[in-house]
């Protein structure tokens, strides 16, 4: 086979390989905003439900929980595409540890929830703040290690 011939073969071959490379590198660029953009949207999530948990007393309504469940499974699949794509990176970790502490605390506020809404107990209060305070733990966690990658 001739030079000519090798390189018009392998030029497909080529571009195919270029074309995955920046496929997989844009995936990575888009992770990084991605997981980002999750985390500070379930921290701040989680700091509104604690202010009207803690600072009103108000228990959750059913319109609260609904509020706060999508963004949950939002980020839920997004671990699941990204444990497939860019396994192994400490964010990824840190994420997922976000979205169960998150989780956690919709579990806790889903057995505050009165119809209607109604007063919380102060124990209700301090353990929604502090399993509030676990996912903003959890949440610059994520970005502190997105920042190092």
């Amino acid at each position: 086979m001739s030079a000519t011939h090798l390189r018009t073969a392998l030029l497909p071959l080529a571009l195919a390989t270029a074309a995955a490379v920046a496929v997989a590198g844009c995936h990575w660029t888009g992770y990084a905003k991605r997981a980002a953009t999750h985390a500070e949207l379930l921290e701040r999530l989680a700091v509104d439900a604690r202010d009207a948990a803690v600072l009103l007393g108000r228990a959750p309504t059913g319109s609260d929980l609904t509020r706060l469940h999508y963004p949950l499974e939002r980020a839920e699949r997004f671990v699941e595409i990204s444990r497939r794509r860019v396994s192994g990176k400490p964010s990824l970790a840190r994420f997922e540890a976000l979205v169960a502490a998150y989780r956690g605390l919709l579990e806790h506020l889903e057995g505050l929830h009165v119809p209607g809404g109604g007063e919380l107990p102060h124990a209700s209060r301090e353990e929604t703040a502090r399993l509030t305070a676990l996912v903003e733990k959890r949440a610059r966690a994520v970005l502190g290690a997105l920042a190092r990658e």
